[in-house]
Parts: structure tokens; sequence; C-alpha cells
């Protein structure tokens, strides 16, 4: 996915879902396309996350998660289905060098992509638009 792609998506001409995104897409600029058009935009540094204990505070915390989250992964998904304190058009979140957790933690690396895909689904179904971008192209790891 490139920068046009990520434009098509605040238009409604992209599906809802997770994506690969190109590594010079800058940050800066999915932010200020985000604040344009009235999405939520989150920004998960994945450099040090090497295991699930680190994913769920390091993401609770890019997330504004609220100080009753729990850092397991039923609060963690009870959370990405309820921004209510974070009302948007659309919430973009970009997770960037993924891979880390992917490489060191495969198995929970699915779980986390799961909760993801579940919350993507949830907010389609009730007229949200959800946009997850991983940075980084290798197709192998998704």
């Amino acid at each position: 996915m490139t920068i046009k792609d990520v434009e098509a998506l605040f238009a409604n001409k992209v599906n809802p879902e997770v994506y690969l995104l190109s590594s010079d897409t800058q940050v800066s600029n999915l932010s200020s396309l985000s604040a344009i058009h009235r999405f939520s935009f989150f920004y998960i540094n994945g450099e040090g996350i090497k295991n699930k204990e680190t994913f769920l505070r390091i993401s609770g915390e890019a997330l504004g998660f609220p100080d009753y989250y729990g850092k397991n992964w039923d609060a963690f998904e009870e959370c990405i289905k309820d921004f209510g304190w974070r009302p948007a058009e659309g919430y973009l979140v970009l997770y960037d060098h993924f891979e880390a957790f992917a490489l060191n933690a495969p198995g929970e690396f699915k779980i986390a992509l799961a909760i993801f895909r579940s919350a993507i689904k949830y907010w389609k179904e009730t007229n949200k638009i959800s946009m997850y971008l991983l940075l980084k192209d290798d197709e192998d790891l998704l």
C-alpha cells in the first residue's frame, strides 16, 4: 500500500482490513491525512516489542487505552472495540516495525493480528471505518 492507496481509504474506496504499507511512507503524512479526514491516528512503534507483555503495554499506551485497561488479550480486544473516549470518523493504526514481534513470538503476534481483524470487522459492522497498517514489505509474515 502506498500513500495514494492510503488517500483512497479516506474516501471509502478501500475495504477496511490489515494492509502492508510501503516503507517509504512518512508517519507525519499519515497523521496529517488522518486529521484532515477526521480519523483518529495511532502510531505503535514496535521496535522494542518482542513478546506479548511488551506488545500489550506499548500498544495500550499508543492507543490511549483508559487506566482500567488490564494488559491482557481480553482487555486489549475490549478496548480496541470501544474508542468511546476518542470519537472519530474512523481509526487508522500504524504499527511500525511489527516484524520484531512477529519473528520473536509468532504465536502471540498471530493472536494480536486476529484481534485487530476482529476489531476491523466490528467497526465495519457498526458503520465505522477501521484501517490497520503494518509497515514492512514482507508478505510472508502475514
